[in-house]
């Protein structure tokens, strides 16, 4: 459980990766 932030970080990274596409923030 010792990478529970990286993989949080991981998702927002992931999350934020559609955004980008379209050309979000």
């Amino acid at each position: 459980m010792m990478k529970s932030a990286e993989v949080l970080r991981l998702e927002q990274v992931f999350k934020s990766f559609p955004a980008t596409l379209r050309g979000g923030p």
